[in-house]
């Protein structure tokens, strides 16, 4: 596979960015939030309600 090829330049990308974001976690363990990190006190998991029939439904 030569080296312009598409699939591989993004594989590449993507295996980069994933790099650094591991890279990231690795040295800054304490700073990983769940959720949007809206800087709140962290009280665990937030309950969410799904609508698995939303996408079903008809629109007028």
């Amino acid at each position: 596979m030569s080296e312009d090829n598409v699939w591989l330049l993004q594989r590449q990308a993507e295996h980069a960015a994933l790099t650094k974001l591991l890279d990231t976690l690795n040295t800054k363990p304490g700073d990983a939030v769940q959720g949007a990190g809206c800087g709140a006190a962290p009280t665990g998991p937030v309950p969410l309600a799904l609508d698995l029939d939303r996408h079903r439904r008809t629109r007028p």
